[in-house]
């Protein structure tokens, strides 16, 4: 499997490195590409270069895709990920140059990456540039409130909507995310403020720079496992009906390799692949991801 960091992540080639990669292609035997026919174009396009390329987002998000101690990247949809190259018979390579997940459509969108698996939810704003599968998980949209702020209102748990949807609450969520425009649904009259990840959201949460912070409810409870100490000063809630479906992202012209994808996710929904991903990385029993 070979993955495409970001370019400050990227190790710096020095010419005879360079040299040793350009006469190992040159002398390299060529691989034919699918004979017409053999596969549909989207597939023998892929099959040509001999790899899939999966857009994946540049920062680890656990259980999706983390590095352990020893640097193996592991993940469910890592796993995913390999699982769909294997079959079509071709490498893995993962594009991790995204640094927020709206770029991680923008490198669909740009043929940078064949499709996308990294924890996408399928907005309508992202489907006016990429394709959409059917979801492979659902989500829960949730709110982690600052507890001292929410006693200064003197508003009850079951006010919280009421309480937020008001001008000067400010709620914040991460830049280039999905709840940018989820946050903006459902506190319109609140200022959503963006930050650069989830842990600044947090932090601005517990000194009461902002009086919410909104994302899906397995981040939430991420960052409250790794902070305990937290608990008395924030409160998680989820937002009842509000869902967050994740999907897989293909290219607007690649018609046929949606349709395969969905196939897919649905055949692993049935084969019992699925309740084997859920109980290896979100059950009680799942395994140590350190």
């Amino acid at each position: 499997m070979r993955i495409i960091m970001s370019p400050t992540n990227r190790a710096v080639k020095d010419t005879s490195l360079f040299l040793a990669f350009f006469l190992l292609a040159l002398f390299s035997p060529h691989v034919p590409a699918a004979q017409s026919g053999e596969v549909h174009q989207d597939f023998a396009r892929i099959c040509a270069k001999g790899k899939l390329t999966v857009a994946m987002h540049s920062v680890d998000v656990k259980p999706f895709f983390v590095h352990k101690k020893n640097g193996e990247l592991i993940g469910f949809d890592v796993d995913i990920a390999k699982d769909i190259a294997q079959r079509i018979g071709v490498e893995l390579e993962l594009n991790r140059e995204a640094r927020t997940f709206d770029e991680v459509v923008e490198l669909v969108a740009d043929r940078k990456a064949d499709i996308a698996v990294s924890m996408l939810s399928d907005t309508l704003k992202r489907a006016m540039k990429v394709r959409f599968t059917e979801p492979y998980i659902t989500l829960y949209r949730a709110l982690v409130v600052n507890r001292l702020e929410l006693a200064k209102k003197k508003k009850l748990m079951s006010d919280l909507f009421l309480t937020l949807n008001v001008k000067g609450i400010k709620i914040g969520v991460i830049d280039g995310s999905s709840y940018i425009g989820f946050a903006k649904e459902d506190f319109p009259k609140a200022t959503i403020v963006p930050y650069k990840d989830w842990d600044s959201v947090m932090q601005a949460v517990l000194i009461g720079e902002i009086f919410a912070g909104q994302y899906d409810n397995n981040e939430a409870a991420n960052w409250s496992f790794d902070h305990p100490e937290s608990a008395l000063y924030i409160k998680t809630v989820l937002l009842k009906g509000k869902k967050d479906t994740l999907s897989f992202a293909t290219h607007n012209e690649d018609e046929y390799l949606l349709y395969w994808l969905n196939l897919y996710i649905k055949k692993m929904q049935n084969d019992g692949t699925y309740e084997m991903l859920m109980k290896k990385y979100f059950s009680d029993e799942r395994i140590n991801i350190e």
